[in-house]
């Protein structure tokens, strides 16, 4: 059934895609359109899936005709530093996290060292870290406040430990909620 207008891109709609997958992968690369689709509605951008195979397609939907599915943008696009750290910064290490810190990140709260299981690569402080739910799945990326070898050394930890174990506490945070982004299909 062919949705003409897909007002923001919520759990519904990734839904159709993970209920119609085939070995993990949905069909016709859908999941691959809609991150693409996700990336340029938190822009700011609308954006169009149609077949590439309907004769003169392009034309047809210039013209009005329901062809594909529009996807609106983002009612408050990610800008500035926040568009640089979903989209452009590198990634250059990786923090697990359990359920926990993953609630507290889908309700708008920063990353704890306790919320830490486990840390991946090697980066310093202020460099892009992806974040991953307990079942590994990517969720959001962002500034670290601390280096890898910091934070295997707090993984785990309340924030008021912190000191003991570095010698130093420079935030109780390890990613602060205003250097997060979250992915696409979100916590």
């Amino acid at each position: 059934e062919l949705l003409s207008r897909v007002a923001s891109l919520d759990q519904t709609v990734w839904s159709y895609v993970q209920s119609h997958t085939v070995g993990g992968m949905s069909k016709g690369g859908m999941a691959s359109k809609l991150q693409a689709v996700s990336r340029a509605t938190s822009f700011g951008h609308a954006a169009l899936i149609a077949s590439g195979r309907c004769p003169n397609i392009l034309t047809r939907l210039t013209e009005g005709e329901p062809l594909g599915t529009l996807f609106m943008p983002a009612a408050e696009p990610l800008r500035g530093r926040r568009r640089w750290i979903g989209s452009s910064a590198k990634v250059a290490g990786c923090l697990h996290i359990d359920d926990g810190a993953r609630i507290a990140l889908a309700s708008g709260r920063s990353l704890l060292a306790i919320g830490v299981t486990a840390c991946e690569g090697v980066f310093q402080r202020g460099d892009c870290v992806a974040v991953r739910d307990p079942v590994g799945k990517r969720v959001a990326r962002g500034l670290s406040n601390y280096s890898n070898d910091e934070i295997c050394k707090i993984l785990g930890l309340p924030s008021d430990q912190i000191i003991r174990a570095l010698g130093h506490r420079p935030y109780d945070e390890v990613l602060h909620r205003d250097n997060l982004v979250f992915d696409s299909e979100g916590l």
